[in-house]
């Protein structure tokens, strides 16, 4: 993986580690959106490591449609169906129904 870039030691064990240390890691994020993604894929880390949300990362765009705020927070009950399924969502081994549930939630109390 050497490109002659000068990384932190964790960003070499894996390409998408590479990827996000290059891309993502120390930089500014702009926009609901951004924050919003950020805000939720730390919430989901709780507990598990970062390559693992990672690689999980595809899967949670899907469930939360690209995590467009507006969209997702005019999700209902028909909406959180699929990305409330543990076994589908997020590839099976995170649950994401409280997680879903929880941020719709939040997201239609602040209207």
């Amino acid at each position: 993986m050497t490109d002659g870039r000068v990384r932190c030691p964790w960003a070499e064990s894996s390409p998408l580690y590479r990827d996000y240390h290059d891309e993502e890691w120390g930089r500014p994020l702009h926009g609901r959106d951004a924050l919003f993604e950020r805000i939720c894929l730390e919430a989901f880390q709780s507990g598990l490591s970062w390559i693992t949300i990672l690689r999980k990362r595809p899967a949670f765009r899907a469930a939360f449609a690209d995590f467009d705020a507006e969209t997702v927070a005019a999700f209902g009950d028909a909406d959180t169906g699929g990305c409330c399924d543990s076994r589908r969502g997020a590839g099976g081994s995170i649950p994401l129904a409280l997680f879903v549930l929880g941020m719709l939630g939040r997201r239609r109390r602040k209207g």
